[in-house]
């Protein structure tokens, strides 16, 4: 591995220029392949790959895989982070500040403060002693944003309480237009999965673990 400018060189010979084809770039590479035909580079950070062939010339791909993962775990990171900011909110309002102070300090109006303060007490309640979040939600952003392992996640929204769905009142049309219930099952575990941060397997394994 070298960090600081990566290098790629070949001494062959490709028609009369027998100069070794070096290639300089201001970044962490890391050898992966390595051939008579060439090297391959992969650069950890930005998810880029180089593939030199001595006389023949670079191709510079993304790495599509790592980026989708890094895009992934970005948006929920950003995600438990809007929570922790409205939790903030939630909590200093309590403490006493006024909205007009809160929406100075943050550079917005004061009724879109008294809005984010609907939605904190909705979506970031305290965190709940022995797990990772204020609902079954932000643990499962929690997971995607690999601040958490599988396990730990799974373990926690088993063991969350969720309130009883309302009994079925016989008429499906009826049924599909009921407001779910904001911390139910379908509302926090249905929608984490909705939105990409359980995978089929996980919802599954909880689904079945609190149907026992």
């Amino acid at each position: 591995m070298r960090s600081g400018y990566g290098v790629a060189g070949d001494s062959g010979v490709s028609g009369d220029d027998s100069r070794p084809r070096t290639v300089y770039m201001p970044v962490l590479w890391l050898v992966s392949e390595c051939s008579g035909v060439g090297v391959l580079l992969r650069n950890r950070s930005c998810g880029y790959k180089i593939a030199y062939r001595g006389g023949v010339g670079m191709a510079v791909t993304l790495d599509r895989e790592r980026l989708f993962t890094s895009m992934a775990q970005n948006r929920a990171r950003e995600v438990v982070a809007h929570i922790e900011f409205l939790r903030t909110l939630r909590q200093l309002y309590a403490d006493g500040v006024n909205q007009t102070r809160l929406a100075q300090v943050n550079a917005v109006s004061q009724p879109a403060i008294c809005q984010m303060l609907r939605r904190a007490r909705v979506e970031a309640p305290d965190v709940r002693p022995g797990t990772h979040g204020g609902t079954p939600y932000e643990v499962a952003a929690r997971r995607a944003a690999d601040e958490i392992d599988e396990d730990t996640m799974r373990a926690e929204l088993i063991g969350w309480t969720y309130p009883n769905s309302e009994s079925p009142s016989g008429y499906p049309d009826v049924d599909d237009v009921r407001p779910q219930a904001v911390d139910g099952f379908n509302n926090q575990v249905g929608r984490a999965l909705a939105d990409g941060f359980l995978t089929d397997e996980d919802y599954d394994v909880i689904l079945d673990a609190l149907a026992d």
